[in-house]
């Protein structure tokens, strides 16, 4: 369901906020129901801060202080006990997480995804961690669920390690923390969406829009299909003049029709309902890579 429809069944204006404080029945709709929230009481310790209970137990920090403000004040003292309204599924998926691969384990769990890409929140936003290979353009807006991070950190490290690739890969906006709307980006707005520059060829300014003959092909090759590896990708947008080439150098070197079906839109038509790499205007010298929701994201939608 969206936004606009909460408000049309309860009487709302098209700009009608509800405030977190001060709780109101809604009118719902629903398709599916999922399991109520459940209360937990969290006893304060030393080092306890709002964003670090929210991290812990994936909540917003501000909804955590709402639903404490008449007992606690502002910051937190050790031994307060404080009232947490969590998701079941997420709480246990959490907790219960199995230990992540490589850098990806120092991810930490809980961040979820709330609504769609395009009109969506960002519950607990983990950020994308420095590494060796990528640079973080803007660091402010590289937050993301736990599910895609740790994904995206495997596959960087997975490019790094195999691909014999030595530039640095440019790595633009994800989500703000706390997830909405990005400058001029339609999504990008729950966690699950980054830019990447496409793999360039030694000696190109890192700060430079790459274009078709600035790109490093074989790397750019690699890079997708370290993406496609992973299991986790949704969807890439490429543009498809850009796919165009990348199939015809890719069958070139021996690549199998199928797999080049199962991979690429081209030559279907850039219209055409085929293959993970799809067309977008716009996404010359890049790729959009969108996440799949996590196996317990009961809040994540398309």
């Amino acid at each position: 369901m969206s936004a606009r429809d909460l408000r049309r069944w309860n009487g709302m204006s098209p700009r009608g906020r509800l405030h977190p404080s001060r709780p109101e029945p809604l009118r719902v709709r629903a398709r599916r129901l999922p399991p109520p929230r459940e209360r937990l009481i969290h006893i304060a310790r030393e080092g306890d801060t709002w964003d670090l209970l929210g991290r812990r137990y994936g909540v917003f920090d501000r909804h955590l202080q709402a639903w404490n403000k008449d007992q606690i004040g502002w910051t937190l003292e050790p031994g307060e006990r404080v009232s947490v309204w969590i998701e079941p599924m997420i709480h246990d998926a959490a907790r219960n997480e199995g230990p992540a691969a490589g850098r990806a384990a120092l991810i930490p769990a809980g961040a979820h995804s709330l609504g769609t890409p395009q009109s969506g929140r960002l519950v607990a936003g983990v950020q994308v961690p420095p590494g060796e290979g990528y640079e973080r353009r803007y660091p402010n807006s590289t937050w993301g669920t736990t599910f895609a991070v740790r994904h995206l950190v495997l596959t960087l490290d997975e490019f790094r390690q195999t691909s014999g690739y030595l530039g640095t890969l440019m790595l633009g906006s994800m989500s703000f923390r706390r997830g909405g709307r990005i400058g001029p980006h339609v999504s990008h707005q729950a966690g699950r969406d980054i830019d990447i520059r496409l793999p360039v060829r030694a000696g190109f300014p890192a700060s430079q829009p790459a274009t078709h003959k600035h790109l490093d092909w074989d790397a750019t090759w690699k890079l997708i299909l370290a993406f496609a590896r992973s299991g986790a990708v949704q969807v890439i947008f490429l543009d498809y003049a850009v796919q165009r080439e990348l199939v015809h150098r890719a069958r070139r070197n021996g690549v199998s029709e199928p797999q080049l079906r199962e991979l690429f839109q081209f030559p279907a038509g850039r219209h055409a309902n085929r293959g993970l790499v799809r067309h977008s205007p716009g996404h010359e010298g890049h790729i959009h890579v969108r996440y799949a929701c996590g196996p317990f994201e009961p809040t994540c939608g398309d």
